[in-house]
């Protein structure tokens, strides 16, 4: 079986004859690892590094040098190494919390801390967040929530209502 790839430099077609199902799998492993970012390429790398055969003291060392170059413990890398052998490329590759950036509180909470907050700094009372903090408890035992919002949590969701405060406050001076 023949098989033509183009190489992006040159644009030249160059033909490579492969002799089974196996190396056309090394051939998509090839194309889907020049897609990969280079951190992830750069764990598949020394992962590989650690696949090749050798005795054990060999492994050791290699095991200390991945550890030195991807910066985590070896029982970091055993792992990661575990996880590429059962799942693949894919196991590298990092994914973001989906909930990043947002409360885990309901929507319910997040409103009344920061309208607890508003109400309690009208005209020339003020209202701190742990005052708030106290209030949310208050009301998170009336309506049966065995789990209210930390003090925290109150300061996390309070952060940019105090901000534009201040904000407000510091260009009328």
């Amino acid at each position: 079986m023949v098989l033509e790839i183009f190489q992006e430099e040159l644009d030249q077609p160059q033909k490579m004859v492969l002799s089974g199902e196996r190396d056309i799998g090394q051939m998509e492993n090839m194309r889907i690892v020049e897609q990969l970012d280079e951190e992830v390429q750069h764990k598949l790398e020394v992962i590989q590094s650690l696949l090749e055969p050798c005795d054990r003291t060999t492994y050791g060392q290699k095991l200390r040098e991945a550890t030195l170059k991807l910066g985590c413990s070896v029982r970091t890398v055993q792992r990661s190494v575990k996880r590429w052998e059962v799942e693949g490329v894919s196991a590298l590759m990092t994914s973001g919390r989906a909930d990043q950036g947002k409360h885990r509180i309901s929507e319910f909470c997040q409103n009344f801390i920061i309208k607890t907050y508003e109400a309690g700094n009208e005209g020339s009372r003020r209202m701190n967040s742990k005052q708030v903090a106290l209030r949310v408890q208050a009301k998170a035992g009336e309506i049966g929530d065995a789990n209210p919002p930390s003090y925290r949590t109150v300061l996390r969701v309070l952060g940019p209502v105090v901000a534009r405060k201040e904000k407000a406050k510091s260009q009328k001076c």
